[in-house]
């Protein structure tokens, strides 16, 4: 929905890992992808902020792959 306002995907992109990172005060930490900082990455079916259809594949915390695709079955 931002990038249908905005159509500014560096200013939406940020708006969905930096600036949250910042707002926790947890940017020295996470947030970016950056030397020294904890690799926390989201991997996408597609680019998200240009179709309503991708979806996470892969979710990484640390450098530990927290979610795979299909993960949430296992939860019921």
């Amino acid at each position: 929905e931002m990038m249908r306002v905005l159509h500014d995907s560096e200013r939406v992109l940020s708006m969905i890992t930096s600036t949250p990172a910042r707002l926790l005060g947890i940017d020295e930490q996470t947030g970016s992808i950056r030397k020294g900082l904890r690799a926390d990455i989201v991997l996408w079916s597609d680019n998200p902020l240009t179709t309503w259809q991708a979806h996470v594949v892969r979710t990484f915390m640390g450098g530990r792959t927290i979610y795979r695709e299909g993960d949430e079955m296992r939860c019921m």
